[in-house]
């Protein structure tokens, strides 16, 4: 069976940089955009990758000099600066895009972009899922409903069939060192066809493909990787060594959506805290003067399978040390089925 959605976008090309990773998260989030309301702006992906190592305070001024550097002993610029599925999910709560490519164009000589531009957002994060890529029928479930997942994957391994679609198999031990976008699959698609001439590439054992979305120019738009590729969707191991491997979709909204988002990350998650069972964690915000609705509650889990949390609201703290020394006024229970990051819907007068 194959399955292609209709809601590929503008093909750019990346390859004069390492922001493949911002091109591929720009494109999923027009893509999923473009899905649920059946218009979208096209996104500047240099923008997103720009301020993600140049940014600058959050509006409300909570995140001053809390921000992503490259390593000072091998310092490379912004546009040669590698990301992943998980910081850019982040960046995207976080409010640091998306802007719209005619507020901010792209270009190939990656300028710096004007300050004010850095939180100019057409649209923002609402969602995001990432979904375990060793279940192919949650992957395949999760290209249907949001019509696109960023995937990781090795480059190098690419080449042209005799029939002009470009083609990958990676048989050698987990790694990545590229981001793309999963448009659709085709289970029937021939092994035979990530056979180059001349036998420098071996063949899958079964037929099927991921079908992407690449960032590398009109020539390379578009392949296909083979569903028994190693290196499709690493991201890295965990705290046992294990291979992880995540896709991610993307839910986005207007930017209007929300007037205010009280957060303290300037780094898009870039560290995170373990919690055990019943473990809590409180952040303390200043609203400022005048009363303010709280609409919506925001956080980043990374557990495998269900996980149950509950959100409380405290107002009025008489020891800002103490989350629990004011008055609480809500309490929301959610069950989460799959690692998200997702805003909890409220309606609380603060």
């Amino acid at each position: 069976r194959s399955t292609l959605f209709p809601y590929t976008t503008l093909f750019r090309s990346a390859r004069l940089s390492q922001i493949c990773w911002a091109f591929a998260t720009m494109t999923a989030a027009e893509i999923s955009y473009l899905k649920e309301t059946g218009d979208v702006k096209t996104l500047s992906p240099t923008h997103f990758a720009y301020f993600f190592f140049n940014r600058e305070n959050d509006p409300l001024g909570n995140t001053e000099n809390d921000k992503n550097l490259t390593d000072a002993y091998n310092p490379e610029p912004w546009y040669n600066s590698g990301g992943n599925i998980y910081s850019s999910s982040q960046a995207l709560a976080n409010w640091m895009g998306a802007v719209t490519e005619e507020k901010a164009p792209f270009n190939t000589e990656f300028k710096a972009y004007d300050a004010k531009l850095a939180y100019d957002n057409y649209i923002t994060g609402q969602n995001s899922i990432i979904v375990d890529a060793t279940d192919k029928s949650a992957v395949k479930r999760a290209v249907s409903k949001y019509g696109a997942v960023v995937t990781s994957c090795v480059s190098g391994y690419n080449h042209k069939h005799s029939d002009g679609t470009y083609n990958q198999y990676y048989n050698g031990g987990a790694d990545s060192n590229h981001a793309v976008v999963v448009i659709g699959w085709d289970d029937n698609y021939p092994k035979e066809k990530f056979a180059a001439k001349g036998g420098k590439y071996s063949i899958p054992k079964k037929d099927g493909a991921w079908i992407v979305q690449n960032s590398w120019g009109e020539e390379y738009k578009e392949y296909r990787i083979s569903y028994e590729d190693t290196s499709f969707a690493y991201v890295g191991t965990d705290d046992d060594g294990n291979d992880v491997k995540s896709v991610n979709a993307l839910d986005m909204q207007p930017a209007e959506s929300y007037r205010y988002n009280y957060q303290y990350d300037g780094t898009a998650g870039l560290d995170n805290v373990s919690l055990g069972k019943d473990s809590r964690i409180a952040n303390v915000f200043c609203v400022g003067d005048g009363d303010k609705i709280l609409e919506a509650a925001g956080f980043t889990t990374f557990n495998d399978g269900d996980t149950s949390y509950s959100v409380e609201v405290y107002t009025d703290l008489k020891d800002n040390a103490n989350p629990e020394s004011g008055k609480k006024c809500a309490t929301l229970t959610w069950r989460q089925e799959i690692p998200e990051a997702t805003p909890l819907s409220l309606e609380i007068m603060v």
